[in-house]
């Protein structure tokens, strides 16, 4: 093979390495975003549960007073 051949043949398999080198930097940037999205949803996901529960023990907490009260009522006002 020429020169000129074998340096162009290398010179384009340097520019595919080059590309194949940015297209993996890519797909690892890409995977890192998706990760950081998912720990995302997870965590607000999480977040949503835990003020879930405690919006319901809460109100449960809020209905056993009303009960309480209701109950008490008639006989702090008849006294």
């Amino acid at each position: 093979m020429p020169a000129a051949a074998t340096n162009a043949a290398n010179s384009a398999a340097t520019a595919a390495n080059a590309a194949n080198s940015a297209a993996a930097k890519a797909v690892d940037a890409a995977t890192a975003a998706y990760a950081a999205a998912a720990a995302d949803a997870a965590a607000t996901t999480a977040a949503a549960t835990t003020a879930n529960a405690a919006t319901t023990a809460a109100t449960n907490a809020n209905s056993i007073v009303n009960k309480v009260n209701n109950a008490i009522s008639p006989i702090v006002f008849s006294i």
